[in-house]
């Protein structure tokens, strides 16, 4: 589980108790890993929007960009809107729902 993974350790001096904390960087890392890739739909032109003022990106505004890992651990580090999203959509139950309707669906087909 992402959230697992990006938990660390620390010593906690006011409650002198050892305590879990989620490491930003290790969540958005798993984050970008296992929930972004395989995106598709994102052009040069969104990469421009999402990574505004992180240096130049070039190439045709409608080219679409191929899934990077480094890529997209640096467009969720980059906007905390992504990061809302997807969490958002990775703990939405309905989401599970309609990935399970749409897998049995596909299995009926075959038959």
């Amino acid at each position: 589980m992402i959230t697992e993974e990006a938990k660390e350790s620390f010593y906690n001096v006011q409650t002198r108790q050892q305590e879990d904390r989620l490491n930003d960087e290790k969540f958005n890392r798993a984050a970008a890993r296992e929930l972004l890739k395989g995106w598709r739909g994102l052009t040069i032109n969104g990469l421009k929007t999402i990574l505004a003022g992180r240096g130049e990106i070039v190439g045709d505004p409608e080219q679409e960009v191929t899934f990077d890992e480094e890529l997209a651990f640096t467009i969720m580090d980059a906007s905390l809107e992504l990061q809302a999203w997807v969490i958002n959509v990775a703990t939405n139950v309905t989401n599970f729902a309609k990935v399970a309707e749409r897998k049995a669906d596909e299995l009926k087909n075959l038959a």
